[in-house]
């Protein structure tokens, strides 16, 4: 009888050390798992993260999520130094609630290109070094759509779509679309022939740090 029981106590401590050992294996995160499912999921601090490391997480957001505004209009020094050009007040304005950002949703209906750059560059090989990627003489590596008060913006981003209906295999019927990306409006000249640009859309923010918290040898 004895021995009974205490075999009996030992599956039940192995086995409890187990689901405890194992409680956090099913969440994506593990440790730094928050369960929240709202629009803010993205823009909470990690689970496991020290109390003394949160305040540096909140001064960081903080300043994440700021207005900044031109120095002109303001005598907060704490959120001057807008412009003259700029894609978006905040950072927070591109990366959505610490998320992706998106596409305008169509040319007539949505003109917002908050979310979105456009990047440009000559991909040609230039003739002296070979480099590439090289900005527009005129507009640099990025297009600016919007400026602070009585100066010209650099441009107009704008999209129309192409839509194409396929078919799976099963016999589902889907819809691609295709964006097209044109300027408008360029407020300081022409862009070179030469060079081509492409829209970036603004990237999810989550777990940036957990594949900096790998050490190189453990990923290589």
């Amino acid at each position: 009888v004895l021995r009974l029981s205490f075999l009996i106590f030992l599956l039940l401590f192995l086995f409890t050390s187990f689901l405890k050992s194992d409680e956090n294996s099913f969440f994506s995160g593990g440790d730094t798992t928050n369960v929240t499912n709202n629009k803010n999921s993205f823009s909470l601090v990690a689970k496991n993260l020290p109390e003394y490391l949160q305040v540096d997480f909140l001064v960081g957001d903080a300043l994440f999520e700021r207005i900044w505004e031109d120095s002109r209009r303001t005598s907060n020094t704490a959120k001057d130094g807008l412009g003259p050009l700029f894609n978006s007040q905040s950072c927070e304005g591109c990366h959505i609630n610490d998320g992706r950002g998106h596409l305008p949703e169509d040319l007539y209906k949505d003109m917002d290109s908050i979310s979105i750059v456009v990047h440009l560059g000559k991909n040609k090989n230039n003739s002296n070094k070979g480099y590439k990627n090289i900005p527009d003489e005129v507009y640099g590596s990025q297009i600016s759509d919007f400026s602070v008060e009585n100066i010209l913006k650099e441009a107009d981003i704008n999209f129309e779509y192409d839509y194409s209906v396929e078919v799976f295999d099963n016999g589902m019927v889907y819809q691609l679309r295709k964006p097209k990306i044109f300027l408008s409006n360029l407020n300081y000249g022409d862009i070179s022939e030469e060079t081509e640009f492409s829209a970036r859309v603004a990237q999810p923010l989550i777990g940036l740090g957990l594949i900096e918290s790998i050490s190189v040898e453990d990923i290589l």
